[in-house]
């Protein structure tokens, strides 16, 4: 080991050349068209300005990509209604028996007092009180609701459906509702075999990406395709959807995304999936939310790289930026052992503000850090990451950053 200290000492002494970028991989995250205009974006709400930069050890065992798309099941669906609807009788699918409904004011702000004397239920044409023994409705106002955990407003009735047999069809009717109250009616079914399925093929998202989604539902033995299909992309604010999409296979929805210049609050954007399908008799009724992270481009990391290796290791990165505001890089540096195996070295990061055009971001790794890792070169930067910090957003991300190898002639070359 202390033979390998001194010959890496020694490596230290003369500068080290980096490589190029290595190729974009389909996990990795790039901003082709930046913007360039400051009314296009949130303003920055970075408060520090001094350019900061450091590095600690780094002790994970891989660099497994973390960048998994985010995914979420269903085994619920809310209709919205009119109270003449639910006066004339309003018919909603079930997959299985036990079921939860709620039905409520579509807005928190209504003065209603639903009473579950005026609640009518049928499941496939047999009428269910709530003292039918047996078959009988187990009635949740909201005192209970919100005794079990659940918060509901007052305006909220609940029942639960008997859990045995195999129903198809649930009908309510509602009388002594005002006229022209809108109302919502959420079904859970919580015993039911069929769950709807939504993921995203990533978290992260810039403005003007193509946001690919996969839906579908199943029984843990079989994927059903839906037959029916409705889907958008949510602002933060909720003020603004644009439609997805739906492919070929019936399942893959791609949207018509919004351009990078959407400017729809701060927060993250959700995917509104609505899914419907027939499996025999039984129809299955789903929906779904997905948070995802779609961030304006206001930089990119450039072409140009350059290495130092004096009183440590430095790592210029080259920034394009479109908008000022404070930026972070940050990566994993990984070094080669005496078996010649890369092993994790050091997590650096670096912040400053940076104005429109070119600047750079260093990522520094301090000459004690190296010497203790017991590490040389080839070096190898993963998990390099470009994050714009006063607006919150991940801008840039390659799981394979650069190799930086040991040529001192090429690096003499390029350097002196």
């Amino acid at each position: 080991m202390h033979k390998f200290t001194f010959i890496f000492a020694l490596l230290l002494a003369g500068p080290l050349m980096a490589s190029d970028w290595m190729p974009i991989t389909s996990g990795d995250l790039r901003a082709g068209v930046l913007l360039t205009s400051e009314a296009q974006v949130p303003a920055s709400r970075h408060a520090e300005t001094r350019p900061v930069s450091f590095a600690r050890p780094l002790d994970i065992d891989s660099s497994a990509s973390t960048n998994a798309g985010p995914q979420t099941d269903s085994r619920e669906y809310w209709v919205d209604a009119k109270s003449e609807q639910l006066a004339r009788g309003l018919e909603l699918p079930l997959s299985s028996p036990g079921a939860i409904v709620r039905i409520s004011a579509l807005s928190s702000e209504a003065r209603l007092q639903l009473s579950a004397s005026s609640l009518q239920v049928q499941v496939d044409g047999q009428s269910i009180s709530s003292d039918d023994g047996k078959n009988a409705l187990r009635i949740l106002g909201s005192e209970a609701l919100n005794a079990h955990g659940m918060a509901v407003p007052a305006n909220t009735l609940a029942f639960e459906l008997p859990n045995h047999g195999r129903p198809n069809t649930l009908t309510l009717q509602m009388e002594n509702i005002r006229p022209g109250q809108n109302m919502v009616v959420h079904v859970f079914e919580p015993n039911s075999d069929w769950t709807g399925q939504l993921s995203a093929d990533r978290f992260q998202y810039l403005g003007g990406d193509t946001i690919t989604a996969q839906a579908g539902l199943s029984n843990g033995r079989q994927v059903l395709a839906p037959d029916e299909v409705q889907a958008v992309l949510v602002s933060p604010d909720a003020r603004q959807a644009w439609p997805l999409k739906q492919d070929d296979s019936g399942s893959l929805l791609i949207p018509s995304a919004p351009g990078p210049d959407a400017s729809t609050g701060e927060g993250l954007w959700e995917i509104h999936a609505y899914l419907r399908s027939k499996n025999r008799d039984t129809v299955i009724q789903r929906d779904l939310k997905l948070a995802v992270n779609l961030v304006a481009p206001t930089a990119r990391f450039g072409p140009r790289i350059d290495v130092r290796n004096k009183n440590g290791l430095a790592i210029v990165l080259e920034v394009e930026t479109g908008v000022a505001g404070r930026y972070q890089a940050s990566a994993q540096l990984w070094g080669t052992d005496e078996k010649g195996q890369l092993a994790p070295l050091a997590l650096t990061e670096s912040a400053a503000v940076l104005k429109p055009g070119t600047g750079r971001l260093v990522l520094e790794v301090p000459e004690q850090l190296l010497s203790d890792s017991g590490l040389g070169a080839p070096y190898e930067l993963r998990q390099v990451r470009l994050a714009d910090q006063g607006r919150m957003g991940l801008l840039e991300f390659r799981q394979q950053g650069l190799i930086i190898p040991n040529d001192h002639d090429s690096a003499r070359r390029k350097f002196n």
